[in-house]
């Protein structure tokens, strides 16, 4: 057995029975050792007790990360971030605090893991009001849940936090963007998949895109070209209208117009062709 400065420490609980005495022959430990960290004056020593005690709480630091399985961060993930908050804990924790350390560590880990969903584990990241509102959704969900014998309605939930129903669908929603879904996972109708909705020849994102590409091409006109383009489909000018403006025929203003569509038309497949346009080889 293991001795120390202030006597002998009582032994490791088993960690396949942690009943209370285990846990109370823990804690008492914990304290021992953080005693004896507080009042050596050898660094390295202090170093070693307080390295002990991590060591000593470290299914406590667990425990706390798997009540958070299965919300869209890996195990490994929240394993890390509570026994790096376990760390922390040790570290800050102070004997003249007059309560336990468990009492002070474990809000301090389980802080540390709702501080990495908040931060890190977002797909799609929601107004901070939100992302808060849906950890107290699913906390009070499992309560209430435990409590009733049966899932709670979103109205049950709302009435427990004091908010409207719907801001509880809006917690319940936000959840959703832990976890991605797949482009490739069937669409409802099962016909397609949810990426081959993604795009349609209708959609407005393709009209942004062919915007761009005939802007970018009409930049490389001369200023008579561009002005000829206006008058005829920005001010929708008859060709006679425009000849009798720019003092030509009419038979001018078609041929021109001919001209300079045929030359956009080349140019925008050559931008299609690239993937790129450049206005000055064209």
């Amino acid at each position: 057995m293991t001795t120390s400065a202030v006597g002998p420490l009582p032994p490791l609980p088993d960690p396949d029975s942690d009943t209370a005495h285990d846990r109370d022959a823990r804690d008492r430990r914990t304290a021992q050792l953080l005693q004896e960290a507080a009042t050596t004056a050898c660094p390295a020593t202090r170093r070693h007790l307080l390295d002990e005690v991590v060591l000593l709480n470290r299914d406590l630091a667990l425990a706390i990360a798997h009540r958070y399985r299965n919300r869209g961060v890996e195990d490994e993930d929240l394993e890390q971030v509570a026994l790096l908050a376990l760390i922390k804990a040790v570290r800050r924790f102070r004997l003249d605090a007059g309560r336990p350390f468990v009492a002070f560590a474990a809000p301090t880990i389980a802080g540390e893991v709702k501080r990495h969903f908040r931060d890190h584990a977002w797909v799609v990241r929601p107004p901070r009001s939100v992302q808060e509102l849906s950890m107290s959704v699913r906390a009070s969900q499992t309560t209430l849940a435990q409590i009733l014998g049966r899932e709670p309605t979103s109205a049950e939930i709302a009435d427990e936090l004091g908010v409207d129903d719907q801001d509880v669908r809006s917690g319940i929603t936000a959840r959703q963007s832990f976890v991605p879904l797949s482009l490739d996972q069937p669409a409802p109708d099962g016909t397609v998949t949810m990426g081959d909705m993604l795009t349609h020849p209708s959609d407005d994102m393709e009209r942004v895109e062919a915007v761009a590409s005939v802007r970018a091409v009409i930049s490389g006109l001369s200023p008579a070209d561009r002005r000829l383009l206006r008058l005829r489909f920005v001010e929708e000018r008859t060709q006679a209208d425009i000849g009798a403006q720019l003092g030509i025929s009419q038979m001018q203003v078609s041929r021109r117009l001919s001209a300079v569509l045929a030359g956009l038309r080349r140019r925008l497949e050559d931008v299609d062709g690239r993937g790129e346009s450049d206005p000055v080889s064209a």
